[in-house]
């Protein structure tokens, strides 16, 4: 399978502190209670995929990816 016009939907992003990440899952859960109690419906994250995103670079070429990786990882060892 060729890549050639592949797009993946990428972001720069890091993992959320454990305690945070419970805080936040914790409040999930309540708010996942009182929304279902008045019968609304939302798509919710699980708990191991909380995250920050500090940049969101959209669709972006599959051939790109190792360039960016490389540039990511340079800035965030410098």
């Amino acid at each position: 399978m060729s890549t050639e016009n592949e797009k993946w939907k990428l972001f720069i992003g890091g993992a959320m502190p454990a305690e945070l990440a419970g805080q936040i899952s914790s409040l999930q859960r309540k708010l996942k209670r009182g929304l279902g109690e008045r019968g609304i419906e939302v798509r919710w994250t699980r708990p191991e995929s909380f995250h920050f995103t500090l940049f969101y670079l959209g669709p972006t070429l599959v051939d790109r990816v190792p360039e960016i990786s490389t540039a990511v990882l340079e800035a965030a060892a410098a």
